[in-house]
């Protein structure tokens, strides 16, 4: 098992060099599995379970001793949610409520779910609801208030057809996804939990999808009329059966369970991969991979600021987007504006893993860098 990356190398995340950009893929030190990346930092497990920062030192410098469940923050880290529920800041301290999932966009907003789970997702913002899908300012708003004061309630009505939810039907958070201003929700709901695509936040690209025009008559206070707290349900993903969300600074991307991903939003650095003349938006496109790619099915997406990377279920890897950094792990600084398979990357994981059919397991990518665990 290792973890290769590249990418931006810029406060050492990656490799112990003066290198600021690495277009190759390198083996983290000391590394058999990832647990997660920011801008500035790389965290990593050994071969003993031993849990270790590379890159910008953690704030209060000292890694928690309970089990973490999530790391907030984009830039650097600076919260986690841990198993048992509790956010707590790394410089000390921890909010009043517990929560089953979180995240924080670059504009430090905070997307979670209360301990009790998503049962209820339609409470009025303003009233305190357990168990509810909530928007706060920021996380210092959590840690200062106990109160529920950023409920998100649906944008609509269920679209016609779905199944009616009664007092015995769920709503689940399955995942959150957080960009530069926007968040994606995978939400599960009815007695069958049937997944669905739910978007917040700023689309000025569509990158949240088109906000129906009910929404737009209730903006944030001060925001432009592409912006709303209000969650945008993505009907163009009913009956596709999704099955995770990703999201870029300015862009989006859907997986569904039979393999397709959908991408939307911003292609302004080729992120979506539709080719230099698409300036993308907020209906979602499918994405078509040439050559040995055509009949791939896609297992996983991964978004950074301005690139996007596919693992599929053979294992093969593609990437598109921004590469000023060497985060495409090409080899070289030059961007693609349409979805190229790195063979480099596929052929480092044979080198460095162990025997199997698939020798990439996981792929996460943070604002410039990209990280491919292995089996």
């Amino acid at each position: 098992m290792a973890v290769l990356a590249c990418g931006s190398n810029a406060f050492r995340q990656l490799a112990d060099s003066n290198d600021l950009a690495l277009p190759d893929v390198v083996p983290l030190p000391d590394a058999v599995s990832l647990e997660a990346a920011s801008w500035s930092q790389s965290l990593v497990r050994n071969a003993k379970g031993e849990l270790r920062c590379l890159g910008h030192p953690l704030a209060g410098r000292q890694l928690p001793t309970t089990p973490v469940k999530r790391w907030l923050g984009q830039e650097e880290f600076c919260a986690t949610v841990g198993n048992d529920g509790t956010l707590m800041w790394l410089e000390g301290g921890q909010a009043k409520n517990q929560y089953d999932l979180a995240d924080v966009n670059g504009r430090g907003e905070l997307l979670a779910v209360s301990r009790a789970g998503a049962t209820n997702l339609q409470a009025a913002p303003g009233l305190r609801h357990e168990g509810a899908l909530r928007l706060d300012n920021s996380l210092a708003d959590v840690f200062d208030s106990a109160d529920d004061d950023g409920v998100v309630p649906p944008s609509s009505d269920p679209p016609p057809g779905s199944p009616a939810l009664d007092d015995t039907s769920r709503r689940d958070v399955r995942e959150l996804a957080a960009g530069a201003a926007h968040f994606l929700a995978l939400i599960s709901s009815g007695h069958h939990l049937v997944n669905d695509v739910h978007a917040c936040g700023d689309s000025r690209y569509g990158q949240a999808g088109p906000f129906p025009s009910a929404s737009q008559d209730s903006p944030r206070q001060g925001a432009p009329h592409y912006t709303s707290p209000r969650l945008n349900h993505l009907a163009f993903f009913d009956g596709l059966h999704p099955s995770q969300v990703s999201c870029g600074a300015f862009s989006s991307c859907v997986v569904t369970r039979d393999g397709a991903a959908y991408v939307f939003g911003s292609n302004k650095e080729g992120q979506l991969g539709l080719g230099a003349d698409e300036p993308g938006g907020a209906e979602p496109a499918l994405v078509e991979l040439q050559g040995e790619g055509e009949d791939e099915e896609v297992e996983q997406v991964a978004c950074g600021a301005a690139h996007s990377v596919l693992l599929t279920r053979s294992g093969q890897v593609w990437v598109t987007g921004a590469n000023h950094d060497g985060q495409l792990g090409l080899g070289d600084l030059a961007p693609r504006r349409t979805w190229v398979r790195n063979r480099a990357v596929e052929d480092a994981a044979v080198a460095k893993c162990s025997s199997g059919a698939k020798r990439i397991k996981r792929v996460v990518c943070s604002r410039a860098s990209t990280y491919f665990e292995c089996e």
